[in-house]
């Protein structure tokens, strides 16, 4: 069993998992961007490359990389497996470096960066936090930015699911999952562009109400979550 999905390379079931005791707070009155990750770009000469071929379609569409037609063109090497896992993950990590960087620049103070390798790229960042209440402090009522598992394409894995049981606004890019899991309100918190990030996150900022609501509709959306392990289980014990 695994719990995250990759449809490029896997075709496990997979062990779903769900946030529960979804904390109840307020929106921040200083509302902030946070983002809590570590990165890292080095590239070789031939990722240096792919990258540099398809970077402005990555952007312009950020579920690419997890389009399997897509990444075979990009990579027809389909007998090495580890090889072909290593560029997924560090494309990744490239656009993920992209997207922060143009997050950055539009919005400047109100965003808040976590992780131990943003420093050495002249972010201005926090060193990362192991600490879990300090984490779920920090997440709190504010609008937190989720770009997604390295590992795949899924929803709710252990980030997504902090984020939301501590009470933060999560956005977050879209998943191969994202219909199922967040339902009616996936066109309000899922973005796939920069362009579509970056017009989410200007509408939150200037709507503190709609974010209340939102965070509302986001711990509404996850109600049913004991019952829903419930049945991520049966798939062991059945």
């Amino acid at each position: 069993f695994v719990t995250i999905n990759n449809s490029l390379f896997q075709e496990k079931k997979v062990f779903q998992i769900y946030p529960i005791n979804i904390k109840k707070t307020q929106i921040q009155d200083d509302l902030k961007i946070i983002y809590v990750s570590r990165v890292t770009i080095e590239t070789n000469l031939e990722e240096k490359n792919i990258w540099k071929k398809y970077k402005t379609q990555l952007i312009e569409d950020f579920s690419l990389i997890d389009n399997k037609k897509f990444f075979e063109k990009i990579f027809p090497d389909n007998n090495n497996e580890l090889k072909k896992f290593n560029l997924y993950k560090k494309l990744k990590l490239l656009l993920r470096f992209e997207i922060i960087k143009n997050i950055k620049a539009r919005f400047d103070k109100k965003l808040n960066l976590i992780g131990d390798d943003w420093s050495s790229f002249s972010f201005n960042s926090l060193p990362s936090i192991y600490n879990i209440k300090k984490i779920k402090k920090i997440y709190k009522g504010n609008i937190c930015l989720d770009l997604g598992s390295t590992l795949g394409s899924i929803s709710l894995y252990s980030r997504s699911n902090q984020i939301i049981e501590s009470g933060g606004l999560i956005i977050q890019s879209f998943q191969s999952d994202s219909r199922k899991i967040w339902g009616n309100i996936h066109d309000k918190i899922l973005f796939n562009n920069l362009s579509d990030l970056i017009s989410l996150i200007e509408k939150l900022l200037n709507n503190k109400v709609y974010c209340s609501i939102l965070l509302q509709e986001i711990s509404k959306n996850f109600s049913d979550s004991k019952k829903f392990i419930e049945k991520s289980l049966d798939k062991i014990f059945i």
